[in-house]
């Protein structure tokens, strides 16, 4: 298994009362629709979020292991490579990268402030004589501090007590604040290694206590050392070695994890399936702090948006990069629980931290999460990709393992967007008529070719279609896949991202409103071909009321002759908005493989002209005969101008524009003072579906008119009209 995978799959199992009181922070100026309040912030629960914290990091080895031996992040016998860097000895604004301190520099914006020290150390006995002397981690861990305990002073370790949950002086109690111990690797050079672990008590991955055992006593008696956890101990366990690597990121994130458990509690803080987080959970990208535990731990104020009756656009809401500016919005899920939000999170990946998808370092965007209800605690992704239905035609061994000996091989079908599953969580399946328990998805079969895929990478930590962003899928609404309708609420919400310009998303959130947004992306297009015959194609309907049936679905294809680039994509016809199927009348199909490829992709336009995000484009590989001329199907029925896109846009906009008949066509760009700027048609064309594009890259930032006018062949104008065009560089 992949080892950022595997070194998250165990916490600390403990189910405990939060408490309600509530710290405040300085947040970004919002207006009457948005507020920061109500606030569900703790702080840390049995250790400190805020000030300064010192910790000890010990990483241990036994003698007699032979993992791995020459691995060069940690040798055997040595100290790793990285020690030094793992935790800075003294507090600054600019620590050493990707270490602890920088971490949680980054992630509370300087409010706690870890600082240490750490230390290399071999076991005092062998393995085989702690096995056969029936020692266990309690015990071992407690000679090795003992030993230190030599030549270390403790007291610097303790500075903080301990009075009840989310409730802490910054004085010394007598108590170490926290040690965490480092474990190179216990029995993987053994074939019998998980009857070794078992029997030292070391369990795979890590745990948020030191072992269990008696509290003993340090510095001369002055201090002393308690095994446990939940605010009556004094550190954590990380186990690494078996497909780990060894390698610092792992390791740093592993121990970050475990001491999460003190912030913020036990294994119910986990985030589900493929969502980042301190206490990201089994398929975590990364372990970047999400939202809900951000703000949780009084590091940020939410913008909260509650009211979800009163109707309203709130417009031109922008949110910068969350890791960096703490700023995020949730907003009140309609008919769910008290603790039912959807969190939005912009992820630039301007921090080292940032890992929102591991497979694809280009994804940036907006990340939805969605807050369960219950505990309050229950955050995973809701991948902008959308929710389906999922079967099992078959499985395939486990590449990880002998248990189970196989894993499913999921096969995607059609949009379910309310209760159908994304990649991102564990899905239920069937197998011989058996409901199963929910599996992640390691293999999948692709939705278009049926093309196997299997992990590594898995798609449960991204594939770079999970993020909301200007040009893959711009609107989650009730309408959408998914949809922001889970409950089928009467209050209905959503949000259209306008642009994403330098790193920040502007957006408008409807309540209650979403009508005005553009359509949503269209959904679950496929193409199916004959020999010698045309390509037909199908896609699910669309479900705004202003798109079905008034609307329009809009197609476009692009051909690839052999051995040469794409051709532009042109508009090929344009079936009423409940259409969900239409065939191509000007191609015909032949199955030989002469290396030529056509391409199909839509998007919907409603009654205002507002268009969708272009679809998934399917393709399709063979020979191709274009039949001439345009059939009446492919003729628009009225003169059109449509809304330009993207807009806003930079550098570049397309403007497209229907013609029944032939007609003399001007389109003309003039700045606000009326100033011509450039003149992008001025001509005969032909009927059919047209488009112009402007690249602005040499003009200014602002707005602009562009005026299109078509005349008959009378002198007749039989089309003129301006659309607005707004440039934002």
């Amino acid at each position: 298994m992949h080892s950022r995978i595997a070194v998250l799959l165990f916490g600390v199992v403990c189910i405990l009362s939060p408490s309600v009181q509530a710290q405040t922070l300085e947040t970004m100026p919002c207006n009457n629709d948005i507020t920061t309040n109500p606030s569900t912030q703790r702080g840390g629960r049995y250790i400190t979020a805020q000030g300064a914290l010192n910790v000890l990091f010990i990483y241990l080895q036994f003698p007699d292991n032979n993992y791995a031996p020459s691995n060069p992040n940690w040798p055997q016998g040595q100290s790793p490579s990285y020690m030094n860097a793992t935790v800075d000895e003294i507090w600054s604004a600019t620590p050493t990268p990707g270490g602890f301190t920088d971490y949680f520099n980054q992630m509370s914006f300087n409010t706690l402030r870890a600082t240490g020290r750490a230390v290399s150390v071999i076991t005092p006995h062998s393995r085989s004589w702690y096995l056969q002397n029936l020692w266990t981690a309690g015990a071992i861990h407690r000679e090795v501090i003992e030993t230190l305990d030599v030549t270390m002073d403790f007291s610097q370790l303790d500075h903080w007590r301990f009075n009840s949950e989310y409730n802490l002086t910054n004085s010394a109690d007598g108590v170490v604040d926290m040690i965490l111990m480092m474990w190179r690797d216990v029995a993987s050079d053994l074939p019998n290694w998980e009857a070794v672990q078992s029997a030292l008590d070391l369990r795979p991955g890590g745990y948020a206590d030191l072992g269990g055992g008696a509290e003993f006593l340090v510095d001369n008696g002055a201090r002393s050392i308690q095994m446990g956890y939940a605010g009556y101990g004094s550190g954590v366990t990380n186990i690494f070695g078996r497909n780990s690597g060894l390698d610092a990121w792992t390791i740093w994130w592993t121990a970050r994890h475990e001491f999460g458990h003190w912030l913020l509690g036990g294994n119910e803080y986990h985030t589900q399936l493929g969502t980042w987080g301190i206490l990201g959970g089994f398929g975590s990208p990364g372990g970047c702090v999400n939202s809900f535990e951000r703000e949780r731990l009084a590091w940020m104020n939410f913008n909260t948006i509650d009211d979800i009756s009163t109707t309203r656009t709130i417009s031109n809401v922008t949110l910068p990069d969350f890791i960096s500016t703490g700023i995020a919005y949730r907003i009140k899920v309609p008919g769910g629980g008290a603790d039912e939000w959807y969190l939005l999170e912009n992820h630039q990946r301007v921090s080292i931290f940032d890992i929102p998808d591991l497979n694809v370092p280009t994804a940036k965007g907006l990340f939805v999460l969605g807050q369960g209800s219950g505990t309050g605690n229950s955050v995973g992704v809701i991948s902008a990709q959308g929710r389906f239905a999922w079967t099992v035609p078959y499985q395939l061994p486990n590449i990880y393992g002998s248990n189970p000996p196989n894993l499913p091989v999921f096969q995607r079908g059609n949009s379910n967007r309310v209760n159908g599953y994304n990649k991102r969580q564990y899905v239920p399946w069937t197998w011989q008529g058996v409901p199963q328990a929910p599996a992640a998805i390691h293999y999948h079969l692709n939705f278009i070719t049926g093309a196997l895929h299997q992990a590594p990478p898995t798609i449960f930590t991204g594939d770079g279609q999970d993020q909301f962003d200007i040009d893959y899928n711009t609107v989650f609404t009730p309408a959408s896949n998914p949809s922001t309708d889970i409950h089928g609420n009467a209050n209905k919400i959503g949000f259209e991202i306008i642009s994403m310009m330098n790193g920040v998303c502007t957006m408008n959130i409807h309540i209650n409103t979403a009508e005005s947004a553009s359509p949503s992306k269209p959904q679950d297009l496929r193409v199916d071909v004959q020999n010698n015959s045309n390509p037909r194609l199908m896609w699910s309907a669309a479900l705004e009321p202003d798109v079905n049936p008034n609307g329009s679905i809009l197609i476009e294809r692009r051909f690839k002759p052999q051995s040469s680039p794409w051709e532009d994509w042109i508009q090929v016809g344009a079936p009423s908005g409940d259409a969900t199927d239409w065939t191509d009348p000007g191609v015909i199909y032949a199955m030989l493989d002469v290396g030529e490829m056509l391409q199909y992709r839509i998007r919907a336009q409603d009654t205002q002209e507002l268009t969708s995000v272009y679809s998934d484009a399917v393709t399709i590989e063979g020979s191709f005969t274009f039949t001439k001329p345009i059939t009446v199907d492919e003729i628009p029925t009225d003169f059109a101008l449509h809304s330009s896109y993207p807009n806003p846009f930079n550098p570049s906009t397309t403007i497209k524009y229907d013609l029944p008949e032939a007609a003399h066509v001007s389109l003309v760009v003039y700045d606000v003072l009326g100033r011509k700027v450039t003149e992008l048609l001025n001509g005969s064309e032909e009927a059919g579906y047209h488009s112009a594009t402007w690249n602005a890259g040499s003009v200014a930032s602002g707005v602009y008119f562009a005026r299109f006018t078509a005349t008959d062949a009378n002198g007749t104008i039989k089309l003129n009209k301006v659309n607005k065009l707004l440039l934002t560089k």
